[in-house]
């Protein structure tokens, strides 16, 4: 049965991407209900059986339809804020194409990674719940039991996947929105301070997914995407979900957690699918080059684009993948640097070159001491990838403490300009007025810029100053991670200040070594450090695996990991709910639940 739309749709048989602007994201979809062919959609493969979920694009946009009528049945309408903590990738996908589709304003949340981390996913959770000023709460009926919890203030309904899929209502005809209305609520990943709701335009989004999609990954309706990034984070969403509509190119979603379990089953759907275009952050791409030792029935020959960003971008790393691989089909050409964040939609700018990735080898002196980035040959110099030029229509710059444009190979803050940039974050003014200046949205990211291409070094507010010299942490812990016993990607490095004395080096780092070898391993840490950045280490701070804090993407929380240093309260080993606090916390959202339901009788009564 086709999906009957209010508005005439093209009759050309693929969209044709000189219009896309002219289209939100809704409309684009009602338009691939009877413009795609029956073989281009969404699959979902089964983390737990491995069996694979097909739906077209028509029948994704007719569950679209018939997912925003249950979510009007519920008693949002246009407008309302609606959180999503939905882990089932197909679930997560209707239901908020579906908010979409209704004006209703979604805004994704991080599902717990376990029964024995609730206390963490309510922390997170219940700062964005309410912070997002959301009525209703959509989940599964199984994270029902625990969310309860976040009941209170505006969130006055949770509400089940499984309910809205058994909702009788009918589709839900489509009314265009207004290219200028609230699409969704993005919150940052809060790797330097608490989550904010970037607000995001259906404009924004259009304009993103068209530069990302046209100057980006040059997809097309042949393109086949393969994704295992969470639908939580920016890219695995806008990038993998939303832009693809666009350009009515199919898309493979392997669940994260299998990924993360066992990191050759992205490789085998792309092998599989003969997928075509995928993306993920360094450590995707370290995960697969350290532990997939298995290659057999890998095919990555048609694997044309693979891109990588959300997280500093290390040479070593793309090589060593591109080694590995090259025997089963896959080209270093095919990888792609870009650069981006949430506060502009998700993408900044990609650096599609024919010979792989281009970078700066730089004076390690010069860029630590007078803040220049100048190209060496030289063992110890630091690479720094090329990020590309901004999208059409877009800017880009480096400035000084003054807000004066640096020269190009002059460090300095990134800021951007263009229609993909947010309108500000969400009910937070002061925060907002800080980020756009001037029509410029200041990203705190410090880098330079060489005949329009971007290059990014760090973070302005995770610097450490020693000897009036700015040193990067990414640069310590990739130094740190290069040894054996130290867990790659799981060092955090930050500086403390001591009482008339510099500001002092500190390093934490998870191994799963011995106690008795720490001496050891903290002497090799010292000489590591030494040796590739020039600076001593005044405390090293050995902690079991998965003790690290980071975000709910997976970024290294810094200043959190600095406070708790500072606070004497650094966890040594992984922060596991005792049984008894699991038990709490389903106590607590089943008096919460049993509330709500007396509270909503007594309204309607």
């Amino acid at each position: 049965m086709r999906l009957r739309v209010s508005w005439v749709c093209s009759t050309q048989a693929q969209v044709d991407v000189a219009t896309l602007p002219e289209l939100t994201l809704v409309e684009a979809l009602a338009e691939l209900a009877t413009t795609s062919a029956e073989d281009q959609g969404f699959t979902f493969i089964c983390g737990k059986s491995g069996s694979e979920s097909f739906l077209s694009f028509e029948a994704l946009a007719a569950s679209v339809a018939k997912r925003a009528g249950a979510l009007i049945a519920t008693g949002l309408g246009r407008g309302d804020h609606v959180v999503l903590v939905i882990p089932e990738r197909q679930e997560f996908v209707l239901t908020f194409l579906g908010a979409l589709w209704a004006g209703i304003v979604p805004v994704p949340v991080a599902p717990p990674i376990g029964i024995d981390q609730l206390t963490a996913y309510i922390e997170r959770s219940h700062h964005i719940v309410h912070a997002s000023k959301a009525r209703t709460l959509v989940t599964t009926a199984q994270l029902k039991a625990v969310s309860g919890s976040l009941l209170g203030n505006s969130l006055r309904k949770l509400v089940t996947v499984e309910e809205l899929a058994r909702d009788p209502s009918p589709q839900l005809g489509l009314i265009p929105p207004s290219p200028d209305a609230t699409a969704f609520l993005q919150f940052t990943s809060g790797s330097t301070s608490r989550p904010k709701g970037v607000l995001l335009t259906h404009r924004n989004l259009t304009v993103n997914c068209h530069s990302l999609a046209k100057s980006g990954m040059g997809l097309t309706a042949d393109d086949v995407l393969c994704s295992w990034l969470p639908f939580f984070h920016d890219f695995g969403l806008i990038g993998m979900v939303l832009a693809p509509i666009f350009t009515a190119s199919s898309v493979v979603y392997v669940p994260p957690i299998l990924f993360l379990k066992r990191p050759v089953e992205w490789l085998r759907a792309i092998t599989r699918h003969k997928g075509t275009v995928s993306f993920a952050p360094n450590f995707g791409y370290g995960l697969c080059a350290k532990r997939v030792t298995d290659l057999d029935g890998l095919d990555l020959s048609n694997w044309r684009y693979a891109g990588c960003g959300a997280e500093p971008i290390r040479m070593s790393t793309l090589r060593s993948f591109s080694k590995k691989f090259e025997p089963v089909g896959f080209r270093h050409s095919a990888l792609t640097a870009g650069y981006g964040m949430a506060e502009s939609t998700l993408a900044v700018a990609f650096d599609k070159s024919e010979n792989g990735p281009r970078y700066d080898s730089l004076h390690p002196a010069q860029l630590y001491a007078h803040g220049r980035a100048e190209p060496v040959v030289d063992a110890n110099a630091v690479d720094v990838v090329c990020c590309g030029s901004p999208f059409e229509g877009h800017e880009a710059k480096a400035v000084d403490e003054s807000g004066r444009t640096c020269p190009d190979r002059v460090i300095g803050e990134i800021v951007l300009k263009g229609p993909s940039v947010m309108l500000g974050y969400y009910d937070n003014p002061a925060a907002t007025a800080s980020a756009i200046q001037n029509g410029w949205l200041h990203t705190g990211d410090l880098g330079y810029m060489v005949d329009g291409r971007i290059y990014i070094t760090g973070r302005k507010k995770e610097i450490i100053i020693v000897a009036g010299a700015n040193y990067y942490p990414t640069d310590i812990e990739h130094a740190v991670s290069k040894l054996a016993q130290v867990r790659t990607g799981n060092v955090v490095a930050f500086g403390i200040s001591l009482r008339d004395q510099d500001e002092a080096l500190v390093v934490c780092a998870e191994t799963s070594v011995p106690r008795e070898e720490y001496p050891a391993l903290v002497a090799q840490i010292r000489s590591r450090v030494a040796q590739a950045i020039g600076l001593e280490v005044y405390d090293v701070v050995l902690i079991e695996a998965g003790s690290l804090r980071k975000t709910s993407s997976g970024k290294l929380q810094r200043c959190d990991m600095k406070a708790m240093y500072l606070g004497n309260k650094l966890p040594r080993r992984p922060q596991r709910d005792s049984k008894v606090t699991t038990l709490k916390h389903f106590g607590r959202s089943r008096l919460r639940l049993l509330w709500s339901r007396v509270s909503a009788a007594v309204r309607s009564s």
